[in-house]
């Protein structure tokens, strides 16, 4: 049984994708910013939907995957293929012919055909997931672009805005709050529905998926998931549940490597001495610090933003 539309997590986020078409049709840069899992993919195709049904302008390109780069370039190109926006000579040839050439050639001559067509249709939008993990070479090329004369419109999500400056000072920027508990309970409800799930006590199945998942809509369908076989689900079940997408926990990287250097300075003040005990004491630290931040403290660290 797959996923149905009513689980997807847009509850409370249909003023953001109004007001993200609002700012689209009038300025030129529009950020969805939040944590990992709060639904910004979700929200950015919708906006990319609204946006093309409206009348009189140019479809919406969505572009899912910004690396690598040369990749990146032929995402776009494709899209436009797929519009029928490239110029004659390229729009009439097979895709397979295209992709091999412009695959093959340098990635001057991608470039060019895309600033040939943003050059060629002023109302181009271009809807970008995850802008941030973009190279260097990625975001640059939007920069170009709205520097041209006839610069497209640009709505992206981004968990981090700090490579964004650019873009950023342009931008209006639309934070993603995580869901209420109202919410989440109406997630959990639908979801109940859907699958048929046996629920021990729901009031406090409620509670746990809202407590677990901290109000991150990737989290409750992931503890949901978690669920979904249990032939009865008991209040016991998500209680060992406690770290989940877009928790923020605490972030032990800057004791650790606080912990390390200690070590090898100790190290180093040993050998000036001719302290064998220090040194060895010293290298043993070093050596379980390295070990506890993969195996202890790895993927615990603070979602930063």
């Amino acid at each position: 049984m797959t996923e149905t539309p009513q689980t997807t997590p847009l509850l409370e986020r249909e003023k953001i994708i109004t007001t993200a078409v609002h700012h689209a049709r009038r300025h030129r840069v529009v950020i969805l910013h939040g944590l990992a899992g709060c639904g910004k993919s979700a929200l950015l195709d919708h906006v990319t939907t609204k946006l093309d049904e409206t009348k009189g302008t140019i479809p919406a390109i969505y572009i899912e995957h910004c690396t690598p780069y040369k990749s990146f370039l032929l995402d776009i190109i494709y899209q436009m293929f797929r519009r029928s926006l490239l110029p004659e000579s390229d729009q009439t040839q097979e895709w397979d012919d295209l992709y091999k050439f412009y695959n093959r050639g340098h990635s001057r001559l991608a470039l060019t055909l895309i600033y040939t067509v943003v050059e060629a249709y002023p109302d181009l939008t271009f809807c970008v997931d995850n802008i941030d993990t973009a190279t260097s070479h990625g975001i640059s090329l939007f920069r170009h672009l709205l520097q041209s004369n006839n610069p497209p419109r640009l709505v992206c999500t981004a968990k981090s805005i700090q490579r964004l400056n650019y873009l950023v000072w342009q931008a209006e920027i639309l934070p993603l709050e995580p869901l209420s508990k109202s919410a989440v309970t109406k997630m959990v409800d639908q979801y109940i529905q859907t699958h048929g799930l046996r629920v021990a006590s729901i009031k406090t199945f409620y509670q746990q998926v809202y407590t677990i998942s901290a109000g991150n809509p990737l989290a409750v369908m992931n503890n949901l998931r978690y669920c979904r076989y249990e032939p009865v689900i008991k209040k016991h079940l998500l209680s060992s549940r406690s770290l989940s997408a877009g928790r923020k926990e605490l972030d032990m990287s800057f004791i650790v490597v606080i912990i390390f250097v200690l070590a090898m300075m100790s190290r180093y003040i040993a050998r000036s001495i001719g302290d064998t005990h220090l040194y060895m004491l010293g290298s043993i630290i070093a050596a379980l610090t390295i070990g506890g931040r993969y195996f202890v403290f790895k993927g615990a660290g603070k979602e930063t933003s």
